[in-house]
């Protein structure tokens, strides 16, 4: 269970916005990945729910908000500015959060952004942090918890969090081979 908004520390905004960012390059990661239905698919579903759950969630600490055309898809651009001053900004499409459900207060177009603050935590760590600070677990979002690659079954589910099956990994990240999305960051990548 997310602890209670008054037990939440000064710097509780900048480790969820950190840990949405490090979600989302692991997502972007897995686009690279794609070679048709797979373990780098759910994987990467999964991801993006987790982000879009996570952000729907602190929607109402954004500093402002645009609707934005990304993709051919119309989003919502969310705007942080955390303890430390940084800004950090996000897309959601609007059909994980309608723009109708935040503050019209928070519709503004005043805020200049610059590239997202860069992150060092693991896609591990990520994935616990938004599962402790907010109750998101990114499990519940894997659409198949094993998949075949021909050669042996892979586990989807990441085992660090709740209702996941073990992988037989040495690292317990439930990757075939502890991929990049796991294990580092690439903190060159925006949201």
């Amino acid at each position: 269970m997310p602890p209670d908004i008054s037990e939440r520390s000064e710097n509780w905004l900048r480790d969820v916005l950190a840990a949405i960012r490090t979600v989302s390059i692991a997502a972007k990661e897995h686009d690279d990945s794609l070679e048709g239905v797979g373990y780098y698919e759910y994987r990467r579903n999964a991801l993006y729910e987790t982000k879009d759950r996570a952000l729907a969630e602190i929607a109402t600490e954004a500093a402002a908000v645009e609707q934005h055309s990304k993709g051919g898809r119309k989003t919502i651009c969310l705007y942080f500015v955390d303890t430390n001053s940084d800004q950090w900004a996000f897309h959601v499409p609007t059909d994980k959060l309608p723009l109708e459900q935040l503050d019209s207060r928070q519709r503004v177009r005043d805020m200049e952004h610059r590239q997202n603050p860069s992150t060092d935590l693991s896609v591990r760590e990520a994935l616990t942090r938004l599962h402790r600070e907010l109750g998101i677990n990114a499990n519940e979002f894997v659409k198949k918890e094993h998949v075949w690659d021909g050669t042996e079954r892979l586990t989807v589910t990441w085992s660090c969090l709740p209702d996941a099956e073990q992988s037989s990994d040495s690292d317990g990240t439930g990757t075939p081979a502890a991929s990049a999305s796991d294990t580092d960051d690439d903190t060159t990548t925006t949201e």
